[in-house]
C-alpha cells in the first residue's frame, strides 16, 4: 500500500532518498566501503532504501519507481566503464515510450566522467545512433528479439524494466517486488560481451547478478 503525503513531505523524502543513495554510491569509499567498521552503517542505508523507503505517490506530485530508477542509472555511470568512448557527450537513450517524465532532469545539469549529461528519445532502434546506454521501454516487450538483433556487439548498456529482458541479453533488469520496492539484476555476461567493465562494488549491491544470462537451449536470439 503507498502512502499519500503532501507535496511537503513528499519532497522531504524525494531529497532524503537521494542523500542515501550519493552516500551508498560515493566514489571516496574506495576500499573500506564493506570494511567492519562501516559494514553497519551502509546497511542500514542499504536497508533505508531498498526495503524501509516505499514508493509513495501523491495526487500529481509523484515520486514514483521512475525518480528511483533514474537515479540509480545515474548512479551505476561511476562504476562501469565503456571501452572506447570517443562521444562528447554522455548519452542515455530511451527507446519507446519514455516512463521517466521529468524524472532525470535534477540530473541534467550534472557531467557523467566530464561529459554533458543527454537524454535522447526514439521509437524506432535503428535510429539510436551512438550512445553509452540504452533503456528499453516496456512498450517494446513486443520487438525485444528484432530490438537485440541489431544491438549485437555494440559497446552499450541495455537496461530496462520488461521481465526477461536479460534473456535477451540485458545487462541490468529492473523490477519490483510484491511490496513495490525497486530491484535489479545484473547480467555480468551479456556485460562482458559488450566489453563494459562492471565495478564488483554494483556487483555486491544488485540482489543478484546472473554469471550466465541463461541456458542456450531457452536462449531467445539465436
Amino acid at each position: 500500500m503507498n502512502f499519500i503525503l503532501s507535496r511537503h513531505i513528499t519532497n522531504k523524502y524525494f531529497n532524503i532518498y537521494h542523500c542515501f543513495i550519493d552516500l551508498l554510491f560515493r566514489k571516496n569509499i574506495g576500499k573500506t566501503f564493506f570494511t567492519s567498521s562501516h559494514k553497519l552503517l551502509y546497511t542500514i542505508i542499504l536497508l533505508f532504501i531498498l526495503v524501509i523507503m516505499p514508493l509513495t505517490t501523491i495526487h500529481s506530485q509523484t515520486i514514483s519507481e521512475y525518480h528511483i530508477k533514474a537515479a540509480l542509472l545515474y548512479k551505476f555511470t561511476s562504476f562501469i566503464e565503456w571501452p572506447e568512448d570517443t562521444l562528447n557527450e554522455f548519452v542515455l537513450t530511451i527507446l519507446g515510450e519514455d516512463p521517466f517524465g521529468d524524472s532525470f532532469d535534477v540530473f541534467k545539469k550534472h557531467k557523467i566522467k566530464g561529459k554533458k549529461f543527454v537524454i535522447k528519445k526514439t521509437k524506432d532502434i535503428k535510429k539510436i545512433g551512438a550512445c553509452h546506454i540504452l533503456f528499453i521501454s516496456s512498450s517494446e516487450k513486443d520487438n525485444l528479439h528484432k530490438i537485440f538483433q541489431e544491438l549485437k556487439k555494440k559497446n552499450i548498456l541495455i537496461v530496462g524494466d520488461t521481465e526477461g529482458l536479460i534473456d535477451y541479453g540485458g545487462m541490468i533488469n529492473f523490477y519490483n517486488n510484491k511490496r513495490g520496492f525497486v530491484r535489479f539484476i545484473i547480467n555480468m555476461e551479456a556485460g562482458e560481451k559488450a566489453g563494459l567493465k562492471i565495478s564488483s562494488k554494483l556487483l555486491r549491491l544488485c540482489k543478484e547478478c546472473m554469471k550466465k544470462s541463461i541456458r542456450k537451449k531457452n536462449n531467445p536470439i539465436k
